[in-house]
């Protein structure tokens, strides 16, 4: 492998940013198209995908902290040009994945009932998500695999290719739920099933093509047992130190996510499907943006692994004082859509009116949300991913759960007012990260501890 190039430029950076932002948009959409597709179903529809899907985020975060850990070490490996190194990081990073997979699909297929009534104790939601759940789980194994190689693939800077898998796989979940929610050409309407199924075959599709392409291109090992695994206990050692606090980060964040679904799911079927496509709404913005977050880990990866750490620092920086303005943009997209998003689907007066009040709180958020977003990327991209961890985790659950805990069912407020005790965390945490990185103790050489 040559050496990345380490110098930094706005158009190589966009080259990368743009694609892996619309990739990332994708990847999201994919298995969000199922809350979308079926919201002409009513709400309980709408509860019934999006509930197992919480069980699929805390899944696929978890995946996408086994996935930074990669990412951090690859990108250092390809500063310093190290070939043979980055293509065992992959082959722990599949070991980790197809690990993981398993310990989610077991429980998912075995018992799904007895997981959707931690969320709900509405019968008909639980037998709806659970009819759901058991289908689309077989998916996972297939997201684990594809996840590991798009990694590769992004740090090979190989932007446009990652984006047309993600695309394509995007349009074929999206049609195949038009075809089996409400049952075209012939096909008998399977509603909420027929939105699993067509999940279920759009990874299967996906994977098949990622592998394909790997392999027919020889762009990194695919069956090459002795490339991916043969002499990788030297790397494996750093990989875990670096990768569990991520993977750890990803758990304690995704559990906190969870913990806000059980607040609003006592609210009442409306406030949780309000809360369910406002969530919606933000993943699929932040997911964009943090592309160009993506592109600046590995591009200050590379400058860290060619041992420019200084060229690092003011690449951080150059960032960090351009992200407000982006903020504000993404502010005022999303005010303008706060009223017209809750017409795309079938909600009551008052669901309409949660819905929108909690876009507008991502609205006015959406500033800060972004530069914390930078700030973590940055410090995970120095391997300082323990860090990340304390930070991230501590706030989540000491402020924002705690307070959409007190404001929705302590003092059984508004919904709305509960959703803004899960942004309150933000400044605390913004101000205690920009001291971090100020102070430039966030880089770290992962390359030379792997050596040493």
């Amino acid at each position: 492998m040559e050496r990345n190039s380490v110098d930094f430029s706005f158009r190589a950076f966009f080259a990368l940013a743009l694609p892996f932002a619309l990739q990332n948009l994708m990847t999201s959409c994919l298995n969000m198209v199922d809350t979308v597709m079926v919201g002409g179903l009513g709400a309980t529809a709408i509860s019934a995908v999006a509930i197992p899907n919480n069980y699929f985020t805390l899944f696929n975060l978890i995946l996408y902290g086994i996935g930074s850990g990669m990412s951090v070490m690859i990108a250092q490996y390809a500063g310093s040009g190290d070939d043979g190194s980055a293509n065992r990081i992959l082959g722990i990073g599949l070991l980790f994945s197809l690990g993981l997979s398993a310990v989610f699909i077991f429980p998912a297929a075995v018992f799904p009932e007895c997981l959707l009534r931690i969320f709900t104790s509405d019968a008909e939601l639980v037998s709806l998500g659970a009819d759901y759940l058991f289908t689309v789980i077989f998916s996972y194994a297939m997201t684990a695999v594809t996840a590991c190689y798009l990694v590769m693939l992004r740090n090979k800077r190989m932007a446009k290719t990652v984006l047309l898998i993600s695309v394509s796989a995007v349009l074929a979940n999206t049609i195949l739920n038009y075809l089996f929610i409400y049952g075209k050409l012939g096909l008998p309407a399977m509603g909420v099933h027929g939105a699993a199924l067509a999940t279920l075959i759009s990874r299967a599709y996906e994977v098949v093509f990622v592998l394909i392409y790997v392999s027919a291109r020889k762009l990194c090992p695919v069956f090459d047992i002795k490339e991916l695994f043969v002499r990788c206990a030297e790397h494996m050692r750093v990989y875990v130190k670096v990768t569990l606090p991520v993977v750890a980060n990803q758990l304690f964040w995704t559990l906190s996510i969870t913990a806000r679904v059980f607040v609003f799911a006592r609210m009442g079927v409306g406030a949780l499907a309000a809360m369910n496509v406002a969530n919606t709404v933000d993943h699929i913005v932040s997911s964009g943006f943090y592309g160009a977050v993506n592109a600046l880990e590995i591009t200050i990866g590379n400058q860290i692994g060619a041992e420019k750490k200084d060229m690092a620092q003011r690449t951080a920086l150059l960032f960090l004082k351009r992200t407000p303005v982006i903020g504000l943009l993404f502010t005022a997209a999303l005010l303008s859509a706060a009223r017209p998003i809750p017409a795309l689907f079938t909600f009551s007066a008052e669901e309409a009116q949660f819905l929108s009040g909690m876009i507008g709180i991502i609205a006015i958020a959406m500033p800060l949300r972004l530069t914390l977003g930078f700030l973590s990327g940055i410090m995970r991209s120095g391997g300082k991913t323990a860090l990340v961890t304390v930070i991230d985790s501590g706030f989540a659950w000491g402020i924002g759960v705690s307070l959409c805990y007190v404001f929705g069912i302590t003092l059984q407020l508004s919904p709305v007012v509960a959703y803004i005790g899960v942004v309150a965390e933000y400044i605390p945490r913004f101000v205690f990260q920009l001291m971090l990185f100020v102070s430039r103790k966030w880089i770290r050489d992962v390359v030379k501890e792997t050596k040493a």
